[in-house]
């Protein structure tokens, strides 16, 4: 997927991606507000969109760093 870099020049009236999704997220629940920041956003592709849920909502810079962790926690559970 992208770098967070790549989506920060993605805006739209002075905002990112990242800052509308955070505004959306205020009132909405984290899908309804992905699914409309990719109206504002059409060329962002739902991996992205996701990619860009996970960067915001997590401590993680991308969705394969997100879905390692979750692969690591899996195996400690199942090693135990």
């Amino acid at each position: 997927m992208k770098n967070k870099e790549y989506y920060q020049q993605i805006k739209k009236n002075g905002k990112n991606v990242f800052e509308v999704y955070l505004e959306y997220k205020k009132t909405l629940s984290p899908l309804e507000s992905m699914k409309k920041m990719r109206k504002d956003f059409p060329q962002i592709t739902f991996e992205e969109a996701k990619e860009i849920m996970i960067i915001c909502d997590t401590n993680y810079n991308s969705i394969e760093k997100y879905q390692g962790s979750i692969l690591d926690d899996i195996k400690k559970i199942i090693e135990n």
